[in-house]
């Protein structure tokens, strides 16, 4: 009976307590689950909601869910919410982090937000940079494959960061 938003909040407060306890602290985990089932019944009212589905991809994160449990709400933050710039590097870090587990149907999403993502220059270097730190350099440039310009300026960074 409560609306979506308050619970959608409610998660995120639960959810920066958790934070506060240890990694492995029963604590810890009690006000995840919280904050994780609060934030699926937000879900449930008001299922566009893109934020709350990232917020549950990184829950889920924080308590080491499998990595299709993670993907599945970052997929759909992406079906609802795709060109909400302020949920772009959470989900891009998580994605690329998780790049090995997306399902060959998942890649034609993944290169779709990478591509929108690059062709803002402000979210050039973290995606070089995100890539870089998961290892995905390579993956992103496959993803912009058919964009020159783009893999010359991967190419320039490279260079960039080799020699100072």
């Amino acid at each position: 009976s409560s609306p979506p938003r308050y619970l959608s909040s409610l998660s995120l407060v639960e959810f920066d307590l958790a934070m506060t306890f240890p990694a492995g602290s029963p604590d810890r985990a009690t006000w995840i689950e919280k904050a994780e089932q609060h934030a699926l019944t937000a879900l449930k009212a008001n299922p566009a909601d893109g934020y709350t589905w990232v917020r549950l991809a990184v829950m889920r994160q924080a308590r080491d869910a499998p990595p299709q449990d993670i993907l599945e709400p970052l997929l759909t933050s992406l079906d609802v919410a795709p060109n909400r710039r302020e949920l772009w590097p959470s989900r891009m870090a998580l994605l690329m982090y998780h790049w090995g587990e997306l399902k060959p149907n998942e890649l034609p999403i993944m290169r779709h937000q990478i591509r929108t993502m690059w062709n803002v220059p402000q979210f050039r270097f973290f995606l070089y940079d995100t890539a870089l730190k998961y290892g995905r350099k390579f993956s992103l440039m496959d993803m912009l494959n058919d964009d020159p310009a783009a893999l010359e300026e991967i190419r320039t960074l490279d260079r960039n960061m080799a020699y100072p």
